[in-house]
């Protein structure tokens, strides 16, 4: 996985479906402030990129997007000069450059760890990603994988799947296993 970004804690970070709540809270907290439409640096390639635009563009923000990856974020300042925890408003490249805006959104693409999935005996796919069937199993019993780590027929599931969906179906799986486990044992 690439370096983190400096600050980047300060901003809002964009992975799945599942992060569009939180970012269209913020979106709303930052436009009430401003009293204007919010412009918002986007910064990311690939899916979660587009995705993250789409939904800031829903949320009324006027996405500038850069594919360069920032060396650091810098806080927003907020009345009285102090700077923000929850909010960041620009970012500065190796170079020097900068862009400027009213908020800033991470959207870059997670990296599976597939060596050490393959350490521990899972299947990995040639893309990246621990290899599953349509009910998030590996190839070993007992373990499932979700999210940027789950690879389908080839493709990583962590935009197509909301982290929810999936969890909800590995946990149902597990609960059955854990009921049905006293009744194998009372029956032997």
């Amino acid at each position: 996985m690439a370096n983190p970004v400096d600050g980047a804690a300060q901003c809002l970070s964009y992975a799945t479906i599942d992060d569009a709540p939180r970012i269209a809270k913020s979106v709303q907290r930052v436009a009430r402030e401003l009293g204007r439409r919010p412009v918002g640096i986007l910064v990311g390639t690939g899916a979660a990129a587009g995705q993250a635009e789409a939904v800031l563009r829903a949320k009324g923000v006027r996405p500038i997007r850069t594919t360069a990856r920032p060396a650091a974020v810098i806080p927003a300042v907020v009345a009285g000069g102090s700077t923000s925890r929850q909010a960041a408003s620009a970012v500065v490249f190796e170079d020097g450059s900068s862009m400027t805006g009213d908020l800033v959104v991470l959207a870059e693409e997670r990296v599976s760890r597939d060596g050490l999935a393959a350490g521990a005996g899972l299947q990995t796919a040639a893309g990246g990603g621990i290899v599953i069937s349509r009910d998030y199993r590996t190839s070993v019993p007992g373990i499932w994988a979700i999210g940027d780590a789950a690879a389908f027929d080839g493709v990583r599931l962590g935009l197509l799947v909301a982290a929810a969906s999936a969890a909800g179906a590995c946990a149902t799986q597990l609960l059955t296993a854990a009921s049905a486990a006293p009744a194998l044992q009372a029956a032997a």
